[in-house]
């Protein structure tokens, strides 16, 4: 099958739908933070020795760094924790890389953006608001230092998808929704709610392509928390009158949000890669889904 792809983070939503797309054409490695077994070894980027004795192991040729601490609130209570995953395990991983000839591939967020720009291009400076976000930002610099020319970074947004833990937004929502609570979301914050499948399929069509660097990887879609909640309604036939809209000020989040970061496209479109899912098209793959 020629290039061996190991997936850290395969447990998780995004690296569900690595595993699943790079399937069957590659010899695909599975590494999981919780609920080890046969074939799907531990994984913990904060313990960089433990990460490094895996890639001595697998010898992959290129590595997906699905696995993060996505907690954004989380993040500002347990600040070195959140650093230690998203920028000193990612950092570990390139530098083992480098001496290597493999790829490494690293996630980060719209939210590396303050929301200050009309649209975000992969030039444009960075400025985060939160931990987490400047993690990020922390993350693909290492990246970029440990492997100036064999990196590639996807800058995406609010994911979802399959999702065994059901922790991203649209199963999370449903499921509260189900059970007959109500859920209070932001009026005021915009994204691109984006398709895990999609950010995979881009992925993969990246690196077969040889491309390196900078993409940003949402949807088309650029719409309000509270208008996507609605969109989920809709889709699922859960009841919107439950989805109390509120400004982000009245929910007290530890973490400071940017309102309104979008991200342009345009060089992964003139890539050639497969344009994204909108909204509903998203939903609809997406139900009855686990």
């Amino acid at each position: 099958m020629g290039r061996r792809v190991l997936v850290l983070g395969a447990g998780g939503q995004l690296g569900m739908a690595l595993v699943q797309k790079f399937q069957g054409a590659y010899e695909v490695m599975e590494a999981v933070h919780r609920g080890p077994k046969p074939g799907r070894p531990l994984v913990d980027l904060a313990d960089a020795a433990g990460t490094l004795r895996l890639l001595d192991r697998l010898a992959p040729d290129w590595i997906l760094i699905a696995g993060a601490y996505c907690n954004v609130d989380g993040c500002e209570s347990e600040a070195e924790l959140c650093r230690r995953v998203n920028v000193e395990g990612p950092r570990s991983v390139a530098r083992w890389a480098r001496g290597r000839g493999a790829i490494v591939v690293f996630y980060s967020t719209d939210h590396v953006f303050d929301g200050s720009l009309a649209s975000a291009s992969e030039e444009s400076p960075v400025h985060p608001l939160n931990r987490y976000a400047q993690s990020k930002v922390e993350g693909e610099q290492a990246v970029r230092e440990e492997l100036p020319e064999s990196h590639l970074i996807l800058r995406t947004s609010s994911l979802y998808g399959p999702d065994q833990a059901r922790k991203n937004f649209v199963l999370r929502l449903a499921d509260r929704l189900v059970a007959g609570g109500t859920v209070r979301v932001a009026s005021d914050q915009w994204g691109s709610p984006t398709a895990t499948s999609d950010v995979a399929g881009a992925t993969r069509f990246l690196l077969e392509k040889d491309r390196t660097g900078t993409f940003h990887a949402v949807g088309p879609d650029f719409l309000s928390r509270i208008d996507f909640a609605h969109r989920i309604c809709a889709s699922f036939g859960l009841d919107a009158r439950r989805v109390i809209a509120v400004p982000t000020e009245e929910l007290h989040q530890p973490a400071r949000r940017p309102l309104r970061v979008r991200l342009g496209t345009r060089k992964l479109s003139a890539a050639g890669a497969e344009p994204f899912s909108n909204v509903e098209l998203g939903l609809a793959a997406l139900k009855g889904r686990p």
